[in-house]
């Protein structure tokens, strides 16, 4: 629900989901299961909630448009400048603790990582990586999709502003066709399809919300939609399970998008009264959670 201009039940979702995405990068890194969840063979999973990131930051920035328009240059300027203070931050501080715990140590626990000039300063300045290549800190991947993310709806800007009959049918086609790339698994060197088909997924759900008829009428065609995907899980969940992309498929194109089109639009789902309390019965669950 929006109360005074502000979507608290993202920033409720945004708070949770932080919060799994550190659990999951501690499995990932130390190999650890939580005993008390048989969830994905007893390995709590949470990675693909960072599509889920890439979704509500394409639907805040096309608001963002919406509600205050800026000069395109200017309003990219903006964006990144919200960017770079973090990078610099973390991987500031992840190569201080790096040095650090080298010196003491001798080696470093992420052997997969490497930390030479050229992975240094396209982490710093939020760069695509190589194939196989991580970032300083590994977090930071999200970061970079967002800045390729906004080049690209800048573009699709231009060209709505350039051919104002055509003004969105850049967006439907970006997503159209990175989609159909991500389905197919086609190779992607440059664009992180894994973030820019949930990002322009954002930003068509936001048009969505302009129209009277189809947000009135779409709460019910979301709620089926999820009722869909909890029948897939819980009738065949060895394939569900078993197949990494399916998941993923399945959470961008039918769960990510109907979640957040009834959670904005049901007052009944959350609003800044019950944010807190949300966030607090979750904390229980998580400090509850033996290891």
């Amino acid at each position: 629900m929006k109360n005074d201009g502000r979507y608290y039940f993202l920033d409720t979702l945004k708070i949770i989901c932080a919060l799994l995405i550190m659990l999951h990068h501690y499995q990932q890194c130390f190999d650890v299961k939580f005993s008390a969840i048989n969830f994905y063979g007893g390995l709590f999973n949470c990675g693909y909630l960072v599509e889920l990131f890439f979704m509500i930051s394409g639907f805040l920035a096309t608001n963002s448009i919406l509600k205050h328009p800026k000069p395109l240059l200017h309003d990219f300027v903006h964006r990144a400048l919200r960017l770079y203070p973090m990078a610099i931050v973390t991987c500031g501080f992840y190569l201080l603790l790096y040095w650090g715990y080298t010196m003491l140590a001798g080696a470093w626990f992420f052997p997969q990582e490497t930390h030479d000039l050229p992975n240094i300063v396209r982490s710093f300045l939020l760069l695509p990586q190589p194939s196989g290549t991580f970032a300083l800190n590994n977090p930071t991947w999200y970061l970079a999709g967002l800045v390729q993310c906004f080049i690209v709806m800048e573009i699709c800007r231009y060209f709505g502003e350039r051919h104002p009959q055509w003004k969105n049918a850049s967006l439907y086609a970006v997503f159209f066709v990175s989609s159909l790339w991500l389905i197919t698994n086609l190779p992607h060197p440059f664009i992180i399809l894994r973030g820019l088909v949930p990002f322009f997924a954002g930003i068509l759900l936001r048009l969505v919300f302009q129209q009277d008829v189809l947000r009135e009428k779409g709460q019910k065609v979301v709620l089926a939609t999820l009722f869909l995907a909890a029948s897939l899980c819980l009738f065949r969940p060895e394939f569900f399970l078993g197949h990494g992309r399916v998941q993923q498929l399945l959470l961008v194109f039918m769960v990510y998008p109907s979640l957040l089109f009834y959670g904005i639009t049901s007052r009944r789902v959350i609003n800044r009264d019950y944010i807190y309390i949300y966030i607090i019965y979750f904390g229980y669950f998580i400090w509850s959670i033996p290891l």
